[in-house]
């Protein structure tokens, strides 16, 4: 991990992909808050929209869709 609890820490972890992989970390904007975000592992891209695993959604760990314009980056090990 990054050792920081904000997820936009993981923007600077690992490596920048151009374009997702399964199983990549996503991270997510999270209006209306510009600061906040959200973290999961990139299931598949579907009409504009991105499905992510991800905890904490819902209160659960679970599969959930977000709007593709929402990603602010797509990153994997380095």
């Amino acid at each position: 991990g990054t050792g920081l609890a904000n997820a936009r820490s993981w923007l600077k972890w690992g490596k920048e992909l151009e374009k997702p992989v399964e199983g990549c970390i996503v991270i997510l904007k999270r209006p209306p808050n510009p600061a906040a975000g959200h973290v999961g592992f990139f299931v598949r891209e579907l009409g504009g929209m991105i499905e992510v695993l991800g905890g904490n959604q819902g209160d659960q760990v679970k599969k959930s869709w977000f709007h593709g314009c929402d990603v602010l980056g797509y990153r994997e090990p380095a």
